[in-house]
Formats: structure tokens, sequence, C-alpha cells
């Protein structure tokens, strides 16, 4: 039972040192972010985080930075359920508006998408 759902968006773009976004569904049980000074809300997230994947030797790596990317929460909940998970699709119009945000350069970094199109990396 996997409380995770990953979907790896390719942006061939020459210009950044990342090849790819990494899309992800999940459970967070929420509580305190010390990072942040705000509580988390237990629920049902969707996160975008730049991604360098490599294949090298017959090995495949991903380099993730740390400190960037952007999280939304798609569905507050009061515990885990797979059902639930199940039913949380990449085509919410929320984790879509999170892509091309992050795409356009509101968040850190700076990336074009082909044509707006979601794309599957396929890896």
């Amino acid at each position: 039972m996997a409380k995770t759902k990953t979907l790896l968006i390719d942006i061939a773009d020459p210009t950044t040192q990342y090849n790819a976004l990494e899309v992800s569904i999940f459970y967070d049980e929420g509580g305190m972010n010390y990072f942040t000074s705000r509580v988390n809300e237990r629920g049902f997230y969707a996160s975008v985080v730049p991604t360098l994947i490599r294949k090298q030797n017959g090995y495949t790596s991903r380099t993730i930075p740390m400190f960037e990317g952007a999280k939304v929460l798609l569905l507050e909940t009061s515990r885990f359920s797979q059902k639930k998970l199940d039913s949380l699709d990449f085509n919410d119009s929320r984790i879509h508006d999170l892509v091309r945000k992050y795409s356009s350069g509101k968040f850190l970094p700076c990336y074009t998408l082909p044509k707006g199109e979601f794309v599957v990396y396929e890896g």
C-alpha cells in the first residue's frame, strides 16, 4: 500500500540544470513545521520538485535539490485512506496550476514546459 503517486514531466530545456519535474501526490500526517513555524494540515498534498535524471552504465540516478519546489493541499482528511489516494488524479486543476506557476518562474527557478502540455518522462 503506497502512500505516494509520482509523475515525471520531461522539461527538455538545455538552459536549466534539471531535465524533469517530479510531481507527487502524497499523504502528510500534518503537525508543526519548525522550518516555517506553521502548522501543516493533515491530508493529501501535491508537490512539484525539479529533478535531474541521468542514465549511465545501466544505472539511473535522480538528483533532487534542497529548498526548491512547491506543494499544495488537495484534500484535508483525518486519516490515510488508499481509496482517497487512488481517487486523486494528476489532472486536478490545482496540480496543473502548481506546475504552470512553478514552470513560469513564479517560484525559485524558471522552466518552460513544451506547449504547456504534460508529458510523462519515460525512463
